[in-house]
C-alpha cells in the first residue's frame, strides 16, 4: 500500500503496526497533509519460531527522510487537540509499564502515541510525572 512516486530511495522506517487497519488513522493523516508514504508487509523469516509471533509487528510504515520533522510536528500539534484516546487505538492493549516505556522513549514512537500513552495513564489513575 503506497501513495508515493516511483523514486522512494530516500524513504526510511517510521513506525510499525500489527495490521494495516492499525495503521489506517495515521495513513489518513499523512494523506490529508499530502505526505508520501509506503506501507509494506514485513516478510517472515524462514524458520521463524511461532511462539510469540503474534506479538511481532508485521507492517512497516516508511516516509521520506525529509518529511520526518514535519510529520512529527504535525502529529504533535494534532495530538495536543485530542483529549480522549480513540477506543479502537492499539495502545489500549498496553500495560501501564509499557505505556511508561513509550513516554520514556519518545524517539522510538510517534508524538501522537506518546500523547496517547500519557492520556491513558491519566485515565487509569496513574498519571506520568
Amino acid at each position: 500500500m503506497t501513495n508515493t512516486s516511483p523514486n522512494t530511495d530516500d524513504f526510511i522506517n517510521y513506525q510499525s503496526f500489527f495490521s494495516p487497519q492499525d495503521a489506517q488513522p495515521l495513513l489518513e493523516f499523512l494523506t490529508e497533509f499530502e505526505v508520501q508514504y509506503q506501507l509494506e508487509e514485513i516478510p517472515e523469516l524462514l524458520g521463524q519460531p511461532l511462539i510469540g509471533d503474534h506479538l511481532r509487528a508485521k507492517w512497516l510504515l516508511r516516509i521520506a527522510r525529509s518529511d520526518i520533522d514535519n510529520v512529527n510536528e504535525l502529529l504533535s500539534k494534532a495530538a495536543e487537540q485530542i483529549n480522549d484516546v480513540p477506543k479502537t487505538h492499539y495502545l489500549h492493549k498496553f500495560t501501564n509499564p509499557e505505556l511508561r516505556d513509550i513516554i520514556k522513549s519518545p524517539q522510538e514512537w510517534n508524538p501522537q502515541d506518546v500523547h496517547f500513552a500519557k492520556l491513558l495513564l491519566k485515565d487509569r489513575g496513574k498519571p506520568y510525572e
